[in-house]
């Protein structure tokens, strides 16, 4: 079996998976790298493929998603930011990319009313 890499990409790091994902990392002895908002726009993928090219991570644990508030967020805007985010990532991955997504995401049935089925 491979050896997991040293380095790892984290986004979602200060969410409560997030958080405690990169404790579990940092405690195998892992470096973990944690983009948020105010550091690196998800959404803009020269700016994505540029933080890929300055470091060393080939591994990205995607956490991060875009939730649903009770401001002005559209369903079509959350998915919209939240499927580019996933894609901008992705593309830019030099190795292993890992996706993890939680019932959260989703929101209340009333809410957004889409779910695992949901075309």
């Amino acid at each position: 079996m491979e050896e997991p890499p040293d380095v790892i990409i984290v986004t979602g790091a200060t969410g409560f998976v997030g958080t405690h994902l990169v404790r579990e990392l940092n405690s195998k002895g892992r470096t973990c790298i944690a983009p948020n908002r105010a550091t690196l726009d998800l959404t803009d993928n020269a700016a994505v493929k540029a933080f890929f090219a300055s470091n060393s991570a080939r591994t990205v644990i995607h956490v991060a998603a875009k939730m649903p508030s009770f401001g002005d967020d559209t369903l079509e805007n959350i998915l919209r930011q939240n499927i580019l985010v996933t894609a901008n990532l992705w593309k830019a991955t030099k190795g292993y990319f890992v996706f993890i997504i939680w019932v959260d995401a989703y929101g209340t049935p009333v809410q957004l009313r889409i779910n695992e089925i949901t075309p």
